[in-house]
């Protein structure tokens, strides 16, 4: 919003166009504002915003000390979250408007003009160079996604640059009759623990909650509500009326909470944790309450400053961490979810030749159908009823075909199915008729054992038919070598209440070598020259997923068995299709 004040200004310098000079729009829509006043009051209305925001912040930060430097500097976190919002060939319009507020705001009319400008200019450069470095050395500098970004924002933004200006402000503090090493301790430790504090509050909270709004369900905003409780009567006890120091086990009472925080919310409530507390403990500071009383502006500084250095940073660390296992765990699981579909689309592949056979069978029928309809036809006198049910068959073939079809396109599709409770036999059975054609032309004998009144399960329709299609096709290939009478299929459905549902896959092919059956499940792990070593892998991914297990084992006779076990789903009724 703000980068748009420099156009503006560019805008006031060109020529006056028809609607500057009062000329209407032809195309103008009657009753709304015109374009052009879109962006101006927008960027009127944040700068008014930023120049608010500054105000205030430059009050609370001179509310501890005119004459000392304040343990958190307020303005900075405000001037360097504008600064990271807007181009850098801009930044000179939010510098000069803070100059305004420097110079003549009534918290500092007592307090020479040559040191107003000397601050000035430390703080201004202080902002432009940590916004330049943050813009150089992180890819997001709004976000810490990844430690080494924190840890860059602490290097630049925490020390090397608040330390080296602080050399000039306390030399500029020496001018007034301080000496130099304390003035530069508290300069410094004031614009290091702004950073630390405020600025990620700034923008996880405020410049955060516009970039993605997601309404969390009603346990998280009880969760929400609970840690915000637990932080302010934790925050309380600690920041109480009474109070001998820091020593007392009250002072640790909001740490739990602020654990909490980081672990369950991220940085978003970690940063917000730490604003709570900033808030509660800076207020106690100002009114001389609990751990403060009696202590000197020097003094207070000093211990406001340890309390929440000692518990943002380590707070911070753990909740980048566990965003960043978070991220990673995400970029896995879509991995695995590409390299299933990968094998979806490759096991197709080697049934593309059976489906099309499959497919070619309604098709012809239907040909034939039509054909003999249009010889119905002809004739002067048509049987209606004959011609009747050549018309029955072929919507029974149209719709076989479809059934076909539909099967395809949900094997082929990208994203996941949303889990829903599954009938076991149903899936082995809508599984078969895609490999029917593959069984056929491999002249395979197909023999199914389906027990009764299984329970239903909770399952992704389609990741559960890759998997079934994966077992089906090795199992054809395994029995390629062998005799036509040999080659014989078994697929098999049963219960078990300590286990779940189990469906098995046997073939009477040449088994598994005892030396591979440990690695069959190895990724790239194959024993067919053509094949790439994926299917069984994303068969045991996709049964783990369904918190379920696959195992193979070979036949005491001949041939090999795979099976699997998924849980049943919470009601332990048979399935019952929803449409019967």
């Amino acid at each position: 919003m703000l980068p748009t004040v420099s156009t503006l200004l560019k805008r006031a310098r060109a020529p006056a166009s028809d609607a500057d000079r009062g000329v209407p729009d032809p195309q103008a829509v009657p009753g709304l504002t015109p374009v052009l006043s879109q962006p101006l009051l927008r960027s009127a209305l944040a700068f008014c915003l930023f120049e608010v925001a500054y105000f205030y912040a430059y009050r609370f930060g001179m509310s501890f000390s005119k004459a000392s430097a304040s343990p958190f500097w307020f303005p900075d976190s405000v001037l360097l979250c504008a600064l990271l919002l807007t181009r850098p060939g801009r930044w000179w319009i939010l510098v000069l408007g803070i100059l305004p507020i420097r110079l003549f705001s009534e918290v500092a009319g007592d307090i020479p003009s040559w040191f107003l400008l000397v601050t000035f200019a430390i703080d201004s450069a202080k902002g432009v160079l940590t916004a330049l470095a943050l813009r150089r050395f992180i890819k997001n500098p709004l976000r810490f996604e990844t430690m080494q970004d924190f840890a860059r924002f602490c290097l630049w933004a925490v020390l090397l640059i608040p330390a080296a200006s602080a050399l000039a402000g306390a030399a500029a503090r020496q001018a007034l009759g301080e000496p130099f090493w304390p003035a530069w301790e508290q300069w410094f430790l004031g614009d290091a623990l702004t950073h630390l504090v405020v600025t990620p509050a700034i923008l996880y909270w405020v410049f955060g909650a516009t970039r993605k709004i997601r309404v969390p369900d009603a346990k998280r905003w009880l969760e929400g509500g609970v840690l915000v409780l637990g932080l302010l009567v934790s925050g309380y006890l600690a920041f109480g009326p009474s109070g001998s120091g820091f020593a007392e086990p009250r002072f640790y009472a909001p740490v739990p909470f602020l654990f909490w925080a980081a672990i369950r919310f991220g940085m978003s409530g970690a940063s917000g944790a730490i604003a709570i507390m900033a808030v509660l403990s800076v207020d106690a500071a100002l009114g001389g309450r609990g751990p403060f009383s009696g202590d000197s502006p020097a003094e207070t500084a000093e211990e406001l400053q340890q309390f929440l250095l000692l518990r943002a940073a380590p707070l911070y660390l753990v909740a980048i961490l566990i965003e960043q296992g978070r991220r990673v765990e995400q970029q896995v699981q879509q991995q695995r979810d590409q390299l299933a579909y990968l094998s979806r689309v490759a096991s197709l592949g080697e049934l593309s030749g059976s489906l099309a056979h499959e497919l070619n069978q309604p098709l012809t029928a239907i040909l034939n159908n039509a054909q003999a309809a249009q010889r119905f036809l002809a004739r002067d006198n048509a049987d209606l009823n004959e011609l009747r049910e050549i018309l029955g068959d072929i919507v029974a073939d149209d719709r076989r075909a479809g059934e076909i079809i539909r099967g395809l396109r949900q094997l082929f599709k990208r994203s996941p199915a949303p889990q829903e409770p599954l009938d076991v036999n149903g899936l082995v059975r809508d599984s078969l008729k895609l490999a029917h054609g593959q069984l056929v032309s491999a002249n395979v004998d197909l023999r199914t054992e389906l027990a009764d009144e299984l329970p239903a399960i909770n399952g992704d329709r389609v990741q559960l038919q890759q998997l079934l299609l994966n077992l089906i096709n090795n199992a054809c290939n395994a029995m390629s070598g062998a005799e036509d009478g040999d080659r014989r299929l078994a697929v098999r459905t049963g219960f078990s209440a300590l286990e779940g549902v189990r469906v098995s896959v046997s073939d009477r092919g040449h088994g598994i070598a005892d030396d591979n059956l440990p690695r069959i499940f190895e990724p790239f792990f194959t024993t067919r020259p053509e094949g790439m070593g994926l299917g069984l892998t994303v068969c045991r991914t996709i049964a783990i997923a369904h918190r379920g297990k696959l195992w193979a084992e070979n036949n005491p006779d001949q041939g090999a068995s795979f099976h699997f076990i998924l849980p049943q789903s919470k009601a332990l009724a048979p399935f019952q299709d929803p449409d019967a």
